[in-house]
């Protein structure tokens, strides 16, 4: 069983990885509880998709790819975890010479 802060350090390595404005490609994690987290450049927070759902729905078919925007990110863990963690994530990465972020 992971610790809340070996999570975490997996969840941020994931976001320091999204460093363009392009798609990702990703198979689901062949554990179906996962969750999809999106960055608001105007709050400048992360919160959970409503589209995490639609995803879920995705992976379930054969040979899935989920494909992202830049700013939506798999996160290979329940919800519920989630839920806890999520205030703790590293701000997006391209949030920093982003409009809003200049604007503060």
């Amino acid at each position: 069983m992971e610790t809340i802060e070996e999570i975490i350090e997996q969840c941020n390595s994931s976001i320091s990885k999204r460093t363009d404005y392009s798609f990702y490609y990703e198979f689901p994690p062949r554990r179906m509880r996962f969750c999809v987290i999106h960055w608001s450049n105007a709050k400048a927070t992360w919160y959970i998709s409503g589209k995490t759902r639609e995803y879920q729905l995705q992976a379930r078919e054969k040979y899935a790819i989920l494909i992202f925007p830049c700013e939506d990110i798999l996160i290979p863990y329940p919800i519920e975890i989630v839920k806890k963690i999520i205030k703790y994530l590293i701000p997006h990465p391209l949030y920093e010479n982003s409009f809003e972020a200049r604007r503060i």
